[in-house]
């Protein structure tokens, strides 16, 4: 009797352990989830932007720290990068708990004199300033994990890339590890690393890259890059490229935040497009693509009903054009128009003309 009666109480406990584990499970499913994204962008008519190299605050951030002579002028862009990133490993030492606001490098270092922890973004600021102020092209990225929003651990890693006349293209560089990433001793980009899958490559700048990899698998499912890579000077574009695997969606919420205004794009076109070729618009986008921007006011900081969308071709915002919000009219939109999700199913439709859809999302809102 004893025995069944302990048996019985064996299973009631196993069996709530279950539920709760169940109840768990339940608490981190996503809020916000796309299931239909007939917007993904094809051409290749983008405007980048960079820094310009003649620049009263990058010019303050030479004289300052003297880089001219610290780093030189000797070797390609890439040995000139690497020295870079050893000049700035003497100035902070890299911490992923780091927070700081800060997005100019002299601010940042100047910080750092007392305070030397510095995180994976303050360092990408860093040598991406250092780099404009050495005549080097280079811009800040981002890899991103699958399922951003439930990730248990960090859901993101910042780096760079610097553009090499050496080898044609785009070189990624991890300052924060002061590293760079081979294959068959060609330097790869960001673009090439998230491809590659991590086979075949060589590691350059540690001893036992394991770890380094292995940490690194985890973050490449996506890749963004500004459009507008200055952060000196008036602001001409607040939009990123996202690439996305085929076939996958974009996530439009993230452990920490919601993701920026982005195309997204699953190709690697874009993400090749040298900086030294003068932009030429050749009107080349066939069809605009909708872009959409989370609103956060003081008093939607919780909120994940309300979003932005703007209409985006040939590189500039589209004046007017149709939406239609589920099985609403068709309205007519100057610039932008605010978007309130409600719980289940939301159909964002574009026309031009208010009759024919040209592109539609879905999004799921899954709770209030």
């Amino acid at each position: 009797m004893k025995k069944s009666k302990a048996k019985i109480i064996f299973v009631a406990l196993v069996t709530a352990l279950a539920l709760l584990s169940g109840c768990k499970k339940e608490s981190v499913k996503k809020t916000l989830e796309v299931s239909k994204w007939d917007n993904l962008y094809e051409g290749k008519n983008i405007h980048f932007y960079y820094e310009d190299f003649v620049n009263t605050q990058i010019e303050e951030l030479n004289r300052l720290y003297q880089l001219n002579g610290t780093i030189g002028s000797k070797g390609d862009e890439l040995e000139r990068a690497l020295k870079i990133t050893e000049w700035i490993h003497s100035k902070m030492k890299y911490d992923q708990g780091s927070i700081s606001a800060k997005d100019n490098a002299i601010e940042i270092l100047k910080e750092k004199e007392t305070a030397p922890k510095a995180s994976d973004r303050e360092f990408s600021i860093v040598f991406n300033q250092a780099c404009t102020a050495l005549g080097i092209y280079a811009r800040r990225g981002e890899f991103r994990v699958k399922n951003a929003e439930i990730a248990k651990e960090r859901d993101y890693y910042k780096v760079n890339e610097i553009w090499s006349d050496k080898y044609n293209k785009w070189i990624m560089i991890d300052p924060s590890a002061k590293v760079y990433i081979t294959r068959e001793n060609i330097p790869l980009s960001a673009m090439e690393i998230v491809e590659s899958k991590l086979e075949n490559i060589e590691v350059k700048g540690l001893e036992d890259s394991k770890d380094y990899i292995n940490r690194l698998k985890n973050l490449i499912y996506s890749y963004t890059i500004n459009i507008d890579n200055s952060i000196y000077g008036k602001k001409r574009s607040n939009s990123f490229i996202t690439y996305l695997p085929k076939g996958e969606m974009p996530e439009l919420k993230f452990k920490n935040g919601y993701a920026p205004p982005s195309i997204y794009v699953n190709t690697n076109t874009l993400f090749n497009i040298s900086p030294k070729v003068e932009y030429v618009d050749d009107k080349s986008d066939k069809i605009p693509t909708m872009i959409l921007m989370k609103k956060i006011t003081e008093e939607q900081k919780s909120d994940n009903k309300t979003f932005v969308v703007g209409v985006f071709n040939n590189s500039v915002m589209v004046d007017t054009y149709y939406l239609k919000i589920n099985d609403e009219e068709w309205e007519k939109i100057n610039k932008y128009k605010e978007v309130t999700l409600n719980k289940g199913s939301n159909t964002i439709s574009l026309s031009l003309d208010g009759k024919e859809v040209i592109r539609e999302i879905v999004i799921d809102k899954k709770v209030e």
